[in-house]
């Protein structure tokens, strides 16, 4: 039904809130159902439209850093990076977005060579091209 909703009313910031809050919780016990049921790219919507929402953006990160710990080359191969970055960038005042932005990001990239392949391997590649002071201030 979350998922249902996010479709629904992919322009209410409230319903998409709302809605990265649920998949954030069922994250940490669920999170390959959930990937494979497609959340992970419902969040990633929810964060392109509502770009300038930082409670969205929260939400959202915090959830993706839940989903990636059971699955992070899925996370990598859909663009997660991408947005975590830009919600790094874009909300750089708030600590809530940058505590679980960072979070996501840095669990995206503490990867095993199991799983790495030429697709994955140009996605990390291309995230590093992005703010090298981001990516300093995760050490």
């Amino acid at each position: 039904k979350t998922l249902h909703a996010m479709d629904s009313h992919l322009k209410s910031e409230n319903v998409q809130e709302r809605a990265c809050v649920v998949l954030w919780n069922f994250a940490v016990d669920y999170p390959k159902a959930l990937i494979k049921k497609g959340a992970a790219d419902k969040l990633l919507q929810a964060m392109d439209n509502h770009i300038t929402s930082e409670i969205v953006q929260e939400n959202a990160c915090g959830a993706l850093w839940n989903l990636g710990v059971d699955d992070k080359i899925s996370l990598i191969k859909i663009g997660a990076a991408d947005r975590i970055q830009r919600a790094i960038d874009n909300h750089i005042n708030c600590e809530r977005v940058q505590t679980n932005a960072r979070g996501a990001f840095k669990l995206l990239f503490r990867l095993s060579n199991k799983g790495i392949n030429d697709e994955v391997a140009k996605s990390l590649a291309d995230a590093l091209q992005m703010n090298t002071e981001s990516l300093t201030s995760l050490e």
